[in-house]
């Protein structure tokens, strides 16, 4: 599974554990890490195991690639109503709870 990760790779896990106990089971070292439990967020908003839009969030924080709003304003985009409020939250609540290290 960790064939190929570089130094310079930013790894986002879904899990509840922390980066450091990633890395040490994949025998890294020296790697960004960032961790969130996707399943359990996506559990107690969506009332599913849906990941998707939590990863997002995580990978929003991590990479600072794109802003958290402009994220949010595709999700709303992509869903139709409630379901689309409930995902733009889950990206949202990812961004807030996704951990370095």
């Amino acid at each position: 599974m960790a064939d190929g990760i570089q130094k310079d790779t930013k790894l986002i896990v879904n899990t509840d554990k922390t980066g450091d106990h990633v890395l040490r089971i994949l025998g890294l070292d020296g790697v960004e890490t960032w961790t969130v439990d996707a399943t359990t967020l996506a559990i107690d908003v969506l009332g599913r195991p849906i990941t998707n839009t939590a990863m997002l969030g995580s990978v929003v924080k991590a990479t600072g690639v794109v802003k958290l709003d402009s994220m949010v304003e595709v999700v709303k985009a992509r869903f139709d109503g409630k379901i689309s409020e409930l995902n733009a939250e889950l990206v949202r609540k990812a961004y807030e709870e996704v951990k370095q290290g």
